[in-house]
């Protein structure tokens, strides 16, 4: 009985070693919360990239529903990490890690005001149109049109037949 005692306590205390000498919950790892700067909303599906001091990019997240965004296994160092989202201005800020846990809270970012000039919109008319009770061919969206005669352009219309003496059917 007393090796039994003495087993179990030993696995106990290599059990609880085991759990002290992992890193502790949340370790390594940047989090925070993107909010727009106006609305004070969250700004969600915004990509959220880190980078080393080499500017080569490290990882990249992209924020959830709430605007909250976690890196997870983030070696001690120095880092920029910026933040893109389309309709916002991007914002970059160094941090620096020394594996441990490092909450960035609220990060504000902004909208950006670009104006477009100007808008063309251009749009073209079907050749051949068919509707419920016929079929229609407009000869003045054919582009051909300009240089055909009439005998050739009845060639292309639908359900209509122009034999090699121009007799139409």
């Amino acid at each position: 009985m007393k090796l039994k005692t003495t087993l179990t306590l030993l696995l106990w205390l290599v059990g609880v070693y085991a759990a002290l000498a992992q890193s502790p919950a949340g370790g390594n790892n940047i989090k925070g919360r993107l909010i727009d700067s106006l609305t004070r909303k969250p700004a969600e599906f915004a990509t959220v990239a880190l980078k080393n001091s080499s500017s080569q990019q490290v990882k990249t997240v992209v924020s959830k529903l709430d605007g909250t965004f976690t890196i997870t296994d983030v070696k001690p160092g120095k880092f920029t990490i910026s933040f893109t989202l389309v309709g916002y201005t991007g914002k970059s800020m160094s941090i620096s890690t020394d594996g441990k846990l490092l909450d960035l809270g609220d990060v504000v970012i902004n909208a950006s005001s670009t104006q477009i000039k100007t808008v063309s919109i251009t749009a073209s008319r079907p050749v051949i149109k068919q509707e419920a009770d016929r079929i229609t061919y407009d000869i003045q969206a054919d582009a051909t049109s300009k240089f055909n005669n009439v005998l050739e352009m009845m060639r292309k219309v639908p359900l209509l037949t122009v034999d090699a003496e121009d007799n139409i059917r």
